[in-house]
């Protein structure tokens, strides 16, 4: 509280006592994130990127961010924290790259690996508040800066089966058609600050402690490589439930957990077949990132 108090002073802010802790917390990211951002973009330190341009392509399309003041901008721009990176570029350990893929931009953490056969590697990836991009775009982005993606720049948040949750969405399907359930299942998410969890799981009593055996993927790197092994684990409907969400909600790229958030919910409706998912971000107000309708039909497909 004493941080937010300075900030919204010296950033004349206005600030409510009676907020709640949460509240309080999101003031503290956001006034923190403005005040490095500013902090940034009104120095003029200029990063030293011989190393990195002599192990690029000389033509990619984007370019190298130069100095601090254009990476606040980034930052400002993306609405990202770009500038936590700041350090390890004034250390000539990481820089960062403007790539576009279609039009789209994407900030690219360029990293040292002190290897003469693979001198950089490419740490995250980030589009406009903190969104992953999907697979083919790190491809073009690996292609065009010649960095071969040996999998260590894959970043593995969250749940690691985001791949199966269509399987499992149509056994947990099959086990409630099973019992002869026609009813609505609700689930509701909500996330802030670098931490997001499913809060609640919707489902009557007569089902929820039912079990069945969910396809989970365990993966592991090991010598340079991802390897992944598909196993199955029994579980309750409520829980399974729950995991095939986390699954589906992270195959989305919505970046709901992080910095100002975001909530949501999913609906399995048993009675009219379809599975929909909606995912909104916060940024002061918020709008739906992500929404999708399908047939129970089409999830194999």
């Amino acid at each position: 509280m004493a941080d937010v108090i300075h900030m919204a002073r010296q950033y004349r802010r206005r600030i409510n006592p009676w907020w709640s802790a949460k509240r309080w917390q999101e003031e503290h990211d956001r006034l923190g994130r403005y005040a490095t951002l500013k902090m940034l973009s009104e120095k003029a330190w200029g990063y030293r990127l011989e190393y990195f341009r002599d192990n690029l392509p000389e033509e990619f399309p984007g370019y190298l961010i130069k100095t601090s003041k254009r990476l606040g901008i980034e930052g400002l721009r993306q609405r990202h924290c770009v500038a936590s990176w700041h350090e390890r570029i004034m250390n000539d350990m990481a820089a960062i790259a403007v790539v576009f893929v279609e039009r789209t931009r994407w900030t690219v953490e360029l990293i040292r690996t002190g290897s003469d056969e693979r001198p950089l590697r490419i740490g995250q990836i980030k589009g406009r508040y903190n969104r992953n991009p999907d697979q083919a775009t790190r491809k073009h982005i690996h292609e065009w800066l010649e960095i071969e993606d040996n999998g260590t720049s894959i970043p593995i948040t969250g749940h690691p089966n985001a791949r199966c949750w269509r399987e499992n969405a149509q056994r947990i399907i099959n086990r409630l058609e099973e019992l002869g359930c026609a009813e609505e299942i609700t689930v509701t998410f909500d996330g802030y600050g670098d931490s997001g969890a499913i809060e609640d799981v919707a489902i009557g009593d007569a089902f929820a402690d039912q079990t069945l055996d969910i396809l989970r993927i365990e993966r592991s790197f090991s010598e340079g490589a991802w390897t992944q092994r598909e196993t199955t684990v029994a579980m309750t409907l409520r829980d399974a439930i729950e995991h095939m969400a986390y699954d589906y909600i992270s195959e989305t790229g919505v970046n709901w957990y992080d910095n100002d958030g975001g909530f949501g919910e999913l609906v399995l409706d048993m009675s009219s077949r379809t599975l929909a998912l909606e995912v909104n971000a916060r940024y002061t107000d918020s709008e739906i990132e992500f929404s999708r309708e399908l047939e129970f039909d089409q999830l194999l497909e």
